[in-house]
């Protein structure tokens, strides 16, 4: 049985329920909560939901049924390995999961910048309970550029504010494009220093980028940036304040600590 909100695992026996040590996406061999949770997935439906789990090459399909016990909310999974051949058919295994990866991928990437979507946010990364720091971004004048230029270069505007920040950062960075010209970016493992220090650097380096076919276009950011361990949520809302009081005066860099912000 499964609490998705507690990440916590557990099993019923002779009438008693026994928490299971670690967290419930350690039996996938995860380092963090699972992208597509089906457990989340049968909660919120109130009922059953259904998925295909890839460990190690070995696959699982996954039946989660939403029940209470003693009031309480669970999702009940039943995991069953599945028989390769079952599912796999002529096109083996190799082109099966090729296939699900690039899904995957696709599914959780926007398309026109190539971060990772606000769905990807909500369904995972929102639950992420222990981040070193936090960016919000916001692309200054985004507004004035697609009314005077119109939306063909703000869009392009947009993909190469993106491509600057990418290049800036590291592959373990978390990048999201929040909405249409908000970006946010997580660092799970940095020194405030480090983090400082990259989000100048991201700054001028969006300064520094041209778009394509709009030469005399100038772009900039206003950067909130938090820092210190906490959950992604409280992350989000002290650097989105951070970022707003950073517009003030545009193309600008707020830095603090989360001891430091309301």
């Amino acid at each position: 049985m499964i609490d998705f909100q507690k990440h916590q695992s557990a099993k019923a026996e002779n009438d008693q329920i026994e928490i299971i040590e670690g967290n419930c996406y350690d039996y996938w061999k995860r380092k963090d909560v699972c992208v597509n949770c089906i457990s989340k997935q049968a909660y919120i439906k109130k009922g059953q939901a259904f998925k295909l789990e890839f460990v190690d090459y070995n696959i699982y399909a996954i039946i989660a049924q939403y029940v209470e016990v003693d009031e309480r909310p669970w999702v009940l999974e039943l995991v069953y390995k599945t028989k390769e051949d079952i599912i796999l058919g002529a096109h083996g295994k190799t082109r099966f999961l090729e296939n699900i990866v690039t899904y995957n991928k696709e599914y959780y990437t926007d398309v026109l910048t190539g971060a990772y979507s606000r769905r990807y946010y909500e369904e995972y990364v929102q639950y992420i309970n222990d981040v070193s720091a936090v960016a919000m971004i916001d692309a200054d004048n985004f507004k004035a550029i697609n009314d005077q230029y119109g939306h063909n270069a703000g869009d392009q505007a947009i993909k190469a504010v993106s491509k600057a920040i990418q290049s800036c950062i590291r592959p373990d960075d978390i990048f999201i494009r929040y909405g249409g010209d908000e970006f946010v970016l997580i660092f799970q493992d940095i020194h405030y220093d480090a983090f400082t220090t990259r989000l100048y650097q991201i700054s001028e380096c969006v300064k520094q980028t041209k778009v394509d076919d709009y030469e005399d276009l100038s772009l900039s950011i206003t950067v909130g940036g938090i820092y210190g361990n906490s959950k992604v949520n409280d992350a989000i809302k002290k650097a989105d304040k951070l970022m707003y009081e950073g517009k003030k005066s545009k193309c600008s860099v707020v830095v603090k600590k989360t001891s430091e912000v309301d």
